[in-house]
């Protein structure tokens, strides 16, 4: 089983996304909300590969871990992000990542990614390998493998070549590398390869260049080539890697058009959704404080800001609700040092999976009123207990109840008429899920909030 490390500061969208690796069979061995503590957690579990995330709090953001963690580690990075800035793609350029995936993203084009990504990663790691090893993998890879002499006489040519080119092996016997490549960008291919003699080219490789390849038939088309050195009995070859990037091509095309798609769906939903999701635009306009679950809900909020409910998208935003909850209780406990044997969480959830518009605003409530509990319930270090329960009951219909046993809520503090952020925070998600609250106030706090979830 693949074991995947996931780095990303929002608490919602890292559980959603270890929920979804684990669906698609991977095993997420470890995760980070910051640069520094990625490094630190890398080092300590050595994953086979990276979901990073590039903008971080902290001086360290994914760009600058990844490329500490390939230079300790040497673990292939792929960089899961809202950004798709030039100024963010050429800095990703320059530690050479695996992939670049732009949030939002469907479960398919993440598993892409992800299978892509290792199998580059079990290429570069098997042309280390010894040469009879290497020959085996040659022969049985879809790419084409070429080995040449330091004049580019071609004297191996794999069945990933034929396919690619047309030409078997005893056409191209004794034949140059420049038939495969097209007088365009010829020399693009010259210049590379200059560059390699012209330096030792024992242990020497270049990146990935883009050139036109030239089939038998003599049409055209689009071509990766990896250039590298190898030394055999005191004699340096060329061993050229190439890939067919046709499909590529048109894939990235119709990636800049869903993402153009996207973002005009985007702007059509906000504009849509100006005058019913008041809660996005009061949690924007809040001052909130500084502390770590006041945090949590203005990122939850940002991400449910890009939410887009396409049926496509609704397909893979199924939540469990269980381990979701947990999670963010756990990090809150974690975020203000409680003690779980002073204070104890109780989760009673049983198998639910809700939408993620559902999900994340849940999520908001429970972050602010457990934290709430956590702050004023249990003064003096008294013992007590919080408890979080949510209950399907019937197809749409839910129930979501916090509740401690702490010393309770005071009597002049209305939900209805909130005098404090946090209450008009509880109010508007409430008014969000057009839910109903209740409140009762004996033996501790008791929170209610009941609604139907919309399809």
């Amino acid at each position: 089983m693949t074991n995947i490390m996931v780095v990303d500061d929002e608490a919602t969208i890292t559980t959603q996304l270890e929920e979804r690796l684990a669906s698609l069979g991977y095993k997420v061995v470890a995760s980070a909300s910051s640069g520094l503590e990625a490094v630190q957690k890398a080092k300590e579990t050595k994953p086979d590969i990276i979901l990073m995330d590039i903008v971080m709090p902290g001086k360290m953001d994914g760009i600058k871990a990844a490329e500490q963690i390939k230079k300790e580690c040497n673990i292939p990075v792929v960089f899961l992000t809202a950004y798709g800035d030039d100024q963010f793609i050429q800095r990703a350029k320059s530690v050479e990542p695996l992939g670049y995936i732009i949030k939002p993203y469907n479960e398919n084009e993440l598993k892409a990614a992800i299978e892509i990504a290792l199998f580059n990663k079990q290429i570069v790691n098997e042309l280390k390998a010894s040469e009879t090893e290497w020959r085996a993998l040659a022969e049985s890879t879809h790419q084409g493998i070429i080995l040449t002499d330091k004049k580019e006489n071609i004297f191996f040519w794999n069945k990933g070549a034929e396919k690619i080119f047309g030409y078997d092996q005893d056409e191209v016997k004794e034949k140059t590398l420049s038939m495969i490549i097209s007088e365009g960008t010829k020399s693009i291919f010259e210049q590379r390869k200059s560059q390699l003699i012209s330096s030792d080219l024992k242990n020497t490789s270049c990146d990935w260049m883009e050139v036109v390849g030239v089939k038998k038939d003599w049409s055209r088309f689009p071509m990766k080539i990896l250039l590298k050195t190898r030394e055999v009995d005191n004699n340096d070859y060329f061993i050229c890697i190439v890939r067919d990037v046709t499909k590529e091509k048109k894939i990235e095309s119709q990636m800049k058009t869903k993402i153009k798609e996207k973002e005009n769906l985007i702007q059509d939903f906000q504009d849509h959704l100006k005058n019913n999701l008041s809660l996005v635009y009061k949690l924007l306009s809040m001052q909130l404080d500084t502390t770590q679950p006041k945090q949590f809900v203005s990122k939850a909020q940002e991400y449910f800001q890009h939410f887009e409910p396409s049926s496509a998208h609704k397909q893979f935003s199924k939540i469990n609700m269980s381990k979701y909850i947990k999670t963010i209780i756990k990090r809150l406990f974690a975020s203000y040092k409680t003690d779980e044997n002073q204070i104890t969480p109780q989760v009673h959830i049983r198998n639910i999976f809700a939408d993620a518009k559902t999900a994340t605003l849940c999520g908001l409530m429970v972050s602010e009123l457990v934290s709430n509990s956590i702050k004023h319930a249990f003064p003096s270090q008294k013992r007590g207990m919080i408890s979080v329960s949510f209950l399907q009951e019937n197809e749409n219909q839910y129930r979501l109840k916090v509740k401690d046993n702490g010393i309770g809520l005071p009597e002049h503090i209305d939900f209805k008429e909130p005098a404090s952020r946090g209450l008009e925070i509880i109010q508007d998600i409430t008014s969000q899920l057009n839910g109903t609250i209740q409140i009762h106030r004996e033996h501790g706090t008791e929170v209610t909030v009941s609604f139907v979830a919309s399809d």
